[in-house]
């Protein structure tokens, strides 16, 4: 028979590594989309050996491992918190019976409980796709004791009461697409105190229902992340006469169009300190100084751009396709290129880190692309001026293993192709 005092301080002891490990990895709380979701899990039931005791009579109840099943409806908020209601249901059958003098193997007999608990999980982030979660529930079990017999006795009827029941535990989550979330978890949970009837035994007696339990499942969300719209930018009114590159000389008088803002230029609307390969972009500012005569180049001096968190910041929050201000601020330059020389053509390549699975990370990199676009056509440029592609995480230029490379790859390569 298991020692009940040491099966109590290994149980305390797995509830405070538990808690311990996964605070240490406490970081920030999960960036997440508010939403309903759905969840269910199955796994393995350790039930606690129970004593049953009546005045000074005790009988030690040892128990099979069981299973278990769970099923709740919750609401995921932004700041990590997850406030659900679960069902769940237990079952071990009974191994032996035990009393201060002998141990009786021979017994039948089940041990069900049927939960209904409030729970508040709290979901965290540590960098990773595997993100842990740790929580609490509070609420009702239904405790029964089916046909429990020793020796071909009935000893406990059929019987069930329900008791105050309450539970903690943790576990791990991974995001397989925006809807679908895998967990495995462990949790500990205690129906306090339950009553059972036993022959010739008025009132009955009392039990205990302690057990542990690891599962594992998945959750369903209702309502993913939503992008959203990227709003216009207003359109500055036309000035005549027109000066499109903004250098203070009017495009009809202008022999260097194109000119990047901030350039000091001369009466003839050229810079001021050079232009070593006439591509219209000053030395200072070219990242390409000798482009060949006649090549038509982008604001800095080369056919290609990379946009990324490193370089020029047009940076992506993983899973987001969304640009920022500052994502915004960086390509200006191009949508005012763009919408003075209309003949010019160019390609938007998006790309993605390596956290998701491959097609997820395909569309939004198509996405990423699209946002580029949609902001260049807001800003003065012309559809057909803006080809679209997405690569996912196939053509990483830093390994993902580092955030520090993840966000080079989360990124957009702009190339004039005419």
């Amino acid at each position: 028979m298991i020692n009940r005092e040491n099966y109590k301080l290994r149980s305390i002891c797995v509830a405070a590594a538990l808690t311990v490990s996964a605070g240490v990895a406490i970081i920030s709380p999960v960036s997440a989309a508010e939403g309903w979701y759905a969840s269910g899990q199955i796994g393995s039931n350790w039930l606690k050996d129970a004593t049953l005791s009546a005045g000074n009579a005790k009988l030690e109840a040892e128990y099979h491992t069981g299973y278990n099943l769970t099923g709740a409806v919750g609401y995921s908020l932004s700041n990590g918190l997850r406030p659900e209601f679960e069902i769940g249901y237990t079952k071990n059958g009974l191994d032996a019976l035990s009393s201060a003098t002998a141990t009786n193997s021979q017994v039948s007999g089940n041990a069900y409980a049927v939960s209904y608990l409030a729970n508040l999980w709290y979901d965290l982030d540590i960098g990773f796709p595997v993100k842990p979660y740790l929580g609490a529930g509070v609420g009702l079990s239904q405790v029964t004791m089916e046909d429990l017999e020793a020796s071909g006795v009935n000893v406990v009827n059929d019987t069930n009461n329900s008791v105050f029941t309450f539970q903690v535990g943790g576990g791990l989550s991974y995001l397989l697409t925006d809807r679908l979330i895998t967990t495995v978890g462990y949790r500990y949970q205690e129906a306090v105190d339950p009553t059972f009837e036993v022959q010739g035994v008025s009132g009955g007696v009392d039990g205990e229902q302690q057990s542990h339990q690891v599962m594992a499942g998945v959750r369903y969300l209702f309502s993913p992340a939503k992008q959203k719209s990227i709003a216009p930018v207003p359109t500055p009114a036309v000035v005549v006469p027109k000066d499109a590159d903004k250098d203070g000389v009017v495009d009809t008088l202008d022999k260097c169009p194109g000119t990047p803002a901030g350039v000091v230029v001369n009466a003839d609307g050229c810079p001021l300190d050079g232009d070593s390969d006439g591509d219209g972009v000053v030395d200072s500012k070219d990242g390409c100084p000798n482009t060949p005569a006649g090549t038509r180049v982008l604001p800095n001096g080369c056919t290609k751009m990379v946009l990324n968190e490193v370089g020029a910041q047009v940076n992506f929050v993983t899973a987001s396709a969304e640009l920022s201000p500052t994502a915004m601020t960086s390509l200006q330059p191009i949508a005012e290129f763009l919408k003075s020389s209309p003949d010019v053509k160019v390609r938007v390549d998006g790309h993605s880190d390596s956290v998701g699975s491959d097609a997820y990370n395909l569309k939004l990199s198509t996405r990423r692309a699209e946002s580029v676009k949609a902001y260049l056509v807001e800003s003065g440029a012309q559809d057909a001026q803006v080809m679209t592609r997405g690569f996912g995480e196939t053509k990483p230029v830093a390994a993902n293993t580092a955030e520090s490379g993840r966000k080079q790859n989360r990124r957009v390569e702009l190339e004039i192709i005419k």
